[in-house]
């Protein structure tokens, strides 16, 4: 592999950034991987995973820390999940859609096997948002974007459950109307 990409190397043109090449269009998850293994490469690497996010004084803080990360790794699988399921979603069933019926109900399936993977996420995600409300007067300023995400669950603003469900309903419904589709009047 090495000499592989000393080959390949050879033969492109110089990149201004050790991540250069890693695509945008790539999902997060992957897209995170690959950055992290090009930045290893060259030597950028932590001797832990809380080092470059956020300061950790004392156990609590540590506590609250796993707390907040777990969550937001959750909300992240559901997101992602989320994004999969829109991939294959048909928001209406068209007349036109018709000669395709089974190819998308077929696409309806795999958006509904996405959405309700996402929603398998969702109470993990409660519950350490729960736990990390339950300490109290501790904000961890360095990733006040987790602390705001557990406040918004907390709150009930932010509710993945409700917007599944939704979804799935919607989606449901446009199933009914491609399986009420026939081929002598759509």
């Amino acid at each position: 592999l090495r000499n592989w990409e000393a080959i390949k190397k050879g033969e492109r043109p110089p990149r201004a950034s050790v991540l250069d090449g890693v695509p945008r269009s790539l999902p997060a998850l992957l897209r995170a991987q690959r950055t992290q293994a090009k930045a290893a490469r060259v030597g950028f690497d932590w001797p832990d995973a809380a080092g470059p996010l956020a300061k950790i004084a004392d156990e609590r803080q540590w506590e609250k820390y796993r707390y907040l990360f777990n969550m937001h790794i959750e909300l992240k699988m559901i997101e992602q999940h989320l994004y999969l399921g829109a991939k294959f979603d048909k928001r209406v069933a068209y007349f036109y859609n018709a000669p395709w019926k089974r190819e998308n109900l077929d696409s309806l399936a795999t958006a509904e096997t996405a959405y309700k993977a996402a929603l398998a996420y969702w109470p993990s995600a409660k519950a350490w948002a729960e736990k990390a409300a339950g300490i109290r007067f501790m904000y961890l300023t360095d990733v006040q974007a987790w602390e705001d995400e557990a406040y918004r669950i907390a709150e009930g603003s932010l509710d993945y459950g409700r917007v599944i469900e939704r979804e799935l309903e919607r989606l449901a419904k446009v199933r009914a109307a491609f399986e009420a589709m026939d081929e002598a009047g759509y």
